[in-house]
């Protein structure tokens, strides 16, 4: 039960009744220092502070810390919406309440990411010096904003070579700071031996930018972790018991997916321990009466091709760097074309450009079901012309043009599927095939999906 505000005229009341019973003062008249002072100011300073405790009481509940109250959040809570001034009581609560309850629960709000990215100098002489902080930015608007970026490291340009990369991050956590490529061109201070039109813009967009979480989603978070310890008896104290248990494992490659209507659970697990060890500790943690099922992720298996041009390039570290990259993806990523541009950019000084780069899903798993004819690739839309190396599980190959067909399913204007029904051959009912194609756009894969590198093959050229 939540205290509830009385009227201004009742608090009067009851002052102005026990002042009378207590004392010899009879004059309230509407125009008597009596009245205005325990009207006008006891009983109004009383309803203040009644806000103000009800805005303290309110602080301690999860599902209204931190937020602004309304006429329904008041009904919910069974409080007459008449004897609130709402807009008093919002002024008595903070954002900042909200921080402070779900701190409790050991829950922090998630204050984002700085977006990073490369930039390009464009340098009038031989080992020019660009230190690190240096300050770029897009182009001032009318009022002179503009967004700013730090370089993060010291960088001198090479001897002979007319520009220089370095890396830079944001001035601040957000999305606004993912920009698109060819938007930083502002040096607010000339940097000595850099010049230009502009004198420096950045070949790629800049990614990784984040916004501070907000209070529904810190909100949330908090609700799960008031229940969601290990054994908590929550699907998340599942997963964090599972995190718990296992070395190996964290929030990156274990993935609960409720079936609220069946009253089961996929718990999904990428690596750890066994499967044996993975379902005895889950019969430990499962909350009573729901049934869970452990599942291996579906691997997602990349190729990825480049061609770079530049002088010495470490092939062999450019093509490590690109393994580790799609290697650390978790559950439910998403592959991003720009950061692969980026991580072949920043693995090796020599490289001056990517002349070119294909990325393929490769033994991408169908099941032939007699009577259909067209099946949805799973990433697409694809590269027009790209799909091959077609085989069933018996080691049947099947040829484009004679067996099948590349066709737009959804009618977008892009392939996406493949069609069996020109006439030549196909695989047996119930029989699985394998389909490889091109993308060229982000990869974004479920929940129960694990990208991996098939070949990552990088050329100098």
């Amino acid at each position: 039960m939540v205290l509830e505000p009385e009227q201004q005229e009742q608090i009067y009341e009851r002052i102005r009744d026990a002042i009378a019973a207590a004392s010899a003062i009879t004059n309230f008249s509407p125009n008597s220092p009596e009245r205005a002072i325990t009207d006008d100011g006891f009983s109004a300073e009383m309803r203040e502070r009644q806000h103000e405790a009800l805005a303290v009481q309110l602080s301690a509940y999860i599902d209204y810390a931190g937020k602004e109250i309304t006429e329904q959040d008041l009904d919910d809570l069974g409080v007459d919406a008449e004897r609130v001034d709402l807009e008093l009581l919002n002024s008595y609560i903070e954002s900042s309440d909200l921080d402070a309850l779900a701190k409790r629960y050991s829950t922090f709000r998630d204050p984002g990411t700085f977006a990073t990215g490369t930039v390009t100098f464009e340098t009038s002489a031989d080992e020019v010096l660009i230190p690190n902080g240096t300050v770029v930015g897009t182009q001032p608007d009318a009022d002179g904003e503009y967004l700013a970026f730090f370089t993060t490291t010291e960088v001198v340009s090479p001897q002979g070579e007319s520009s220089v990369d370095v890396d830079i991050e944001a001035a601040e956590r957000g999305t606004d700071y993912n920009v698109g490529a060819g938007t930083i061109t502002f040096l607010p201070q000339s940097v000595p031996g850099v010049g230009g039109n502009p004198p420096v813009t950045n070949p790629e967009a800049t990614t990784g930018g984040e916004d501070e979480e907000t209070d529904e989603e810190l909100r949330a978070r908090a609700k799960e972790s008031l229940v969601g310890t290990s054994g908590g008896g929550t699907l998340q104290g599942v997963e964090n018991g599972l995190i718990a248990a296992f070395a190996g494992l964290d929030s990156e490659n274990v993935e609960i997916v409720e079936d609220t209507d069946e009253n089961t659970f996929d718990y999904v697990v990428d690596g750890g321990p066994s499967d044996d060890a993975l379902r005895d500790k889950m019969d430990e943690l499962r909350p009573v009466a729901i049934e869970g099922t452990l599942v291996r992720p579906t691997q997602v298996t990349l190729d990825i091709t480049a061609d770079v041009s530049g002088s010495d390039v470490d092939v062999a570290a450019v093509e490590e760097d690109l393994r580790t990259y799609v290697g650390n993806l978790g559950l439910g990523d998403t592959y991003v074309i720009d950061r692969v541009i980026q991580t072949i950019m920043n693995a090796d000084d020599g490289i001056e450009g990517i002349d070119s780069l294909t990325t393929t899903a490769v033994d991408e798993v169908h099941t032939y079901q007699a009577g259909t004819s067209v099946y949805a690739l799973d990433r697409a839309p694809i590269v027009a012309g790209s799909v091959a190396n077609v085989e069933d599980d018996s080691g049947d190959q099947y040829e484009k043009g004679t067996d099948y067909q590349e066709v737009d399913d959804s009618g977008d204007g892009t392939p996406d599927a493949i069609d069996w029904s020109i006439g030549g051959a196909a695989p047996d009912d119930g029989e699985t095939f394998t389909v490889d194609y091109q993308v060229d756009h982000d990869v974004t894969f479920g929940t129960q999906e694990k990208s991996v590198v098939g070949d990552a093959t990088v050329t100098e050229v």
